[in-house]
């Protein structure tokens, strides 16, 4: 199942908003956990600082003899109420230690010589680390202290992070309760917003289809603002004057039926496209597709209303008639629209159009009535031929410019390309929708359009190896 315009837009917006709200949250509190750590820090080195130099002062007094095993306790005693943290002291002279948490002294003692940050200290460098402790944290902070400037021990503060680890989970779960609630208000935004894009394209798209199906619907009402409100108005346009058409057959009819038969075929082409590159407008996200996909809409659709105009002048006349509006025109670049116009319909057929042009060919031609020419031709060759691969060449010559559109298919039966060319012979009123399904299907009317630019139309075929179709242009 496709995904609908809307849901991409949710979903990219959210791929984007919800990265981002993730980072800031970490980096948030991680910079708010550093902050705490620094004054941590900054608190403990005080600390350490008052300490050594209270434990300097009191051994120094003390340096005719070696401290007591009682005189240590009661000093490390005095130290712990000083900085109200625990405190943990080895004094070297009498390999004592002391702990003021009271815990069992000789494993305490083999662990805390054997912890990398007391080795340290015993090198003569203070230090500091964080560590695991249960669920929350410690700070440790170790440091020598001296006698006469001869290290006579070590000392180490720790200080339990427990508000701190506490601040650090309650701002997490403050600030992912408060980005879930922005995530679903932006959800909602995301859906209106989103809503006001995709509604007015399925209005078209319903409006379109309803038209492709012979309904012709009434005004089709868009406000959006921008080039899909442009398109509906177009369509608008379009669909009034074809209403206006409806009208003039009802009392036309008799007279007009053939020529209406071959013009419905006609319009094929360019309603195609309308409804291949609406459709792909539900199915695509980026924005400079879109705008290619409104670009062909439209175009078609002016084309489209420029076909009825002609169809309205013609009506009014008891004979089939083609007024030209000639402009030069580059003959190259015409081509490669009509491909791009066909493009979609092909690879739905599993044909891949090819163009082969060595350069830019001006002539002075009817634009409209020379791409219809060419797109009746492309048209033809993906429905009848089963080929796999059309091929478009442009040649110049000296005296003549020639269009050649190749297909590898089946072929055109003999008895049937005679009866195509005895058509394009005797081209008149009575015979313009006397064509049947298949190869031939609009070959007259392009033929009289050829003849109008005094060019030739030609056919070339052979059975289960394809044909090709000659346009030809005179030069000078």
């Amino acid at each position: 199942m496709s995904t609908t315009i809307k849901a991409k837009l949710i979903k990219v917006n959210l791929l984007v908003v919800l990265p981002t709200f993730v980072l800031i949250l970490l980096l948030t509190v991680f910079t708010i956990d550093r902050y705490q750590l620094n004054n941590v820090k900054k608190n403990l080195l005080k600390d350490s600082y008052l300490l050594q130099i209270y434990l300097n002062q009191y051994l120094t007094t003390n340096r005719q003899k070696t401290l007591l095993e009682k005189e240590l306790y009661f000093l490390n005693h005095d130290l712990n109420r000083m900085v109200k943290l625990r405190t943990e002291l080895y004094y070297q002279p009498g390999d004592l230690y002391f702990d003021s948490n009271h815990v069992e002294k000789e494993n305490a003692k083999i662990r805390f010589l054997n912890d990398p940050g007391i080795r340290l200290a015993l090198e003569d460098k203070k230090n500091y680390s964080i560590r695991k402790e249960g669920r929350n944290r410690i700070f440790l902070i170790s440091f020598p202290f001296y006698c006469d400037k001869e290290l006579t021990g070590v000392m180490r503060l720790t200080y339990p992070l427990y508000e701190e680890d506490l601040l650090k989970k309650r701002l997490f779960i403050v600030l992912a309760s408060t980005g879930l609630v922005v995530l679903f208000l932006l959800g909602i935004f995301l859906s209106f917003f989103t809503g006001q894009i995709v509604i007015p394209l399925h209005k078209l798209k319903l409006a379109v289809q309803s038209f492709a199906e012979g309904r012709v619907t009434d005004t089709l009402e868009i406000t959006s603002g921008d080039e899909v409100e442009a398109l509906a108005a177009a369509f608008n346009e379009m669909t009034k004057k074809i209403r206006t058409l409806i009208e003039n057959l009802q009392v036309e009819k008799n007279k007009q039926k053939n020529f209406f038969n071959q013009m419905t075929h006609e319009f094929r082409t360019p309603l195609t496209t309308i409804i291949g590159y609406a459709d792909l407008l539900t199915k695509i996200d980026s924005p400079r597709e879109r705008e290619e996909c409104v670009k062909y809409i439209v175009s078609e659709g002016k084309r489209l209303l420029r076909m009825v105009d002609d169809i309205l002048s013609s009506s009014m006349q008891t004979t089939f008639t083609l007024n030209l509006d000639k402009k030069t025109t580059d003959l190259d670049a015409l081509l490669r629209e009509t491909l791009q116009i066909m493009k979609y319909k092909a690879s739905k057929y599993g044909i891949t159009l090819n163009l082969f042009t060595k350069e830019k060919v001006w002539l002075e031609l009817d634009r409209d009535k020379i791409k219809q020419v060419i797109l009746n031709m492309v048209d033809n060759a993906i429905n009848h031929s089963k080929t796999e691969n059309i091929d478009l060449h442009l040649y110049q010559g000296k005296k003549k410019v020639a269009v050649a559109i190749r297909d590898y298919g089946r072929g055109i039966p003999a008895r049937r390309l005679e009866e195509i060319n005895q058509r394009i012979a005797g081209l008149g009123p009575e015979l313009i929708g006397s064509a049947q399904s298949g190869h031939g299907f609009g070959l007259p009317l392009s033929a009289k359009i050829m003849e109008l630019h005094g060019g030739r139309l030609i056919i070339r075929t052979a059975a289960h190896t394809g044909t090709t179709i000659f346009l030809l242009f005179n030069l000078g």
